[in-house]
């Protein structure tokens, strides 16, 4: 589930964003394992990626007034100390996140948002210090971490934006943390990781007690202290458990909790938004080659309205400074444009005996069931393409779209699209049914890298290295 907070980021001027960086470090980095993206000198920069892309959707979506980035140490913390089995059944750290997280760290750097990182904590203990401050000082705090170890932080200015798979954010408040987990308070989550214990931190809890039954055991105790106390009131096998694990249940608890008293000489005024370091962004991104990126800040003016039929050749685009991208003006290309039944006719002759086309419909808006046509693109051979320009009278439009039932019904035929659910849709307002295989190019690269954006900019930057056109 993905919560908007449109509504809530127009009123809100005290919104503390801590973002965990390593669980989006680690989810880049396997969202990509098997086929990650590399730049011209063969470097992995799928990671990079992946965490500024996160990075960017946070700081569009949520609009913090403060934010900071939280990484763990590589010193043991107290927790290992105390325990020196802590999170020691967990393998080595790939290579490749070593050589990218420095890289993380100088771009978060340069968006000019704080880094902490301290010896002898966890980032769990820095965001939870930093919370509890923040919503002491009335700021609505936002945790970024899929951990549900943080939810016992949560209350009534502090949530959760769980991380899910694909790009999703899940906004997680009070009730939210309670319902999810089937508890009475938050703070019981740290009573019901002392139960289950953690195979991810290799925490033991009550040998032989899962979530289910650690649920049940609250429901009906409140807490682990009234668990134990309570013990020979529970019955069969579970009361010897609880019984011959009291001291490990203890332990597991403190374990677990969260410390909200690291000390940091940082004031909550320290973590405000500042203005980007636009020039050592780009320098980073330049070296990287993380092209979007590159394209996102180096706009220099505001987007002309085109039209849509205009002369594509003439049309230049603002000077990139960074840009490694080839574009239209750069790239031999033969557009046809076609607006004559004539035209239209010898068209449809020549693309029936295609193995494959590509096709887009353009439209007056993206609500399928109100839009009208405005035409038509195809393509089947690289840098030729065709536009079947279509009248504006809904009648005169219909005869020629009718025109294209044959060939769109031609199973024979592959058709290529980008979201060809919506085009599918579009044509069948207008009485054409789409026969044979279809493939989706959004589809199959969600398929493949499900972490990324689909849109069509950022796949033709990806794997054509070009810069389409935009009106």
């Amino acid at each position: 589930m993905y919560v908007s907070l449109e509504n809530e980021i127009q009123k809100m001027d005290n919104r503390l964003v801590l973002i965990d960086a390593y669980p989006i470090i680690f989810g880049s980095y396997y969202a990509l394992m098997n086929k990650p993206m590399k730049n011209s000198k063969g470097e992995n920069t799928s990671i990079v990626y992946g965490f500024v892309n996160k990075l960017e959707m946070i700081l569009k979506d949520y609009a913090p007034s403060h934010i900071a980035v939280v990484f763990d140490s590589a010193a043991k913390t107290f927790r290992h100390e105390m325990y020196p089995e802590y999170k020691a059944q967990r393998q080595a750290t790939p290579e490749e996140i070593h050589a990218s997280v420095p890289l993380i760290k100088k771009i978060v750097e340069a968006y000019n948002i704080p880094v902490f990182a301290i010896d002898g904590y966890e980032a769990d203990d820095i965001v939870g210090t930093l919370a509890k401050r923040g919503a002491a000082e009335g700021l609505e705090v936002l945790m970024v971490t899929p951990d549900k170890d943080y939810a016992q932080l949560v209350d009534d200015n502090i949530k959760m934006l769980r991380i899910i798979h694909g790009n999703g954010l899940e906004l997680m408040d009070k009730n939210m943390v309670c319902e999810k987990w089937g508890i009475k308070d938050p703070s019981q989550i740290i009573d019901l990781l002392a139960l289950m214990g953690d195979a991810s931190d290799n925490i033991p809890g009550c040998k032989g007690v899962g979530e289910k039954t650690a649920v049940k055991l609250l429901q009906d105790f409140g807490s682990v202290e009234s668990v134990i106390e309570n013990s020979e009131s529970i019955k069969g096998a579970l009361k010897t458990k609880v019984q011959e694990s009291v001291e490990m249940i203890k332990f597991s608890k403190i374990l677990v909790t969260i410390c909200t008293e690291v000390p940091m000489e940082v004031q909550i005024s320290d973590l405000k938004v500042k203005e980007k370091k636009v020039d050592e962004m780009l320098k980073i991104f330049n070296d990287l080659e993380l092209k979007s990126f590159i394209t996102k800040y180096t706009q220099k003016s505001a987007p002309v309205q085109l039209s849509l039929f205009d002369n594509f050749s003439t049309i230049t685009q603002p000077e990139e400074k960074y840009s490694i991208l080839s574009e239209l003006t750069s790239v031999p290309h033969d557009y046809k444009l076609i607006e004559n039944q004539d035209d239209i006719d010898q068209f449809l002759a020549k693309i029936s005996t295609q193995d494959f086309f590509c096709f887009d419909t353009e439209t007056t808006s993206k609500d399928v069931f109100s839009a009208d046509l405005v035409g038509m693109s195809f393509c089947w051979k690289k840098n030729e393409a065709f536009f079947i320009l279509l009248p504006e009278n809904r009648d005169e439009c219909q005869k020629i779209v009718d025109k294209f039932k044959p060939l769109f019904k031609n199973e024979k035929i592959l058709k290529i699209g980008q979201n060809l659910k919506f085009d599918v849709l579009m044509l069948k307002q207008y009485g054409v049914e789409v026969k044979g295989d279809l493939f989706d190019t959004m589809i199959a690269h969600y398929l493949i890298q499900p972490e990324l954006r689909h849109g069509m900019d950022t796949l033709a930057e990806q794997y054509l290295k070009y810069k389409t056109v935009t009106y």
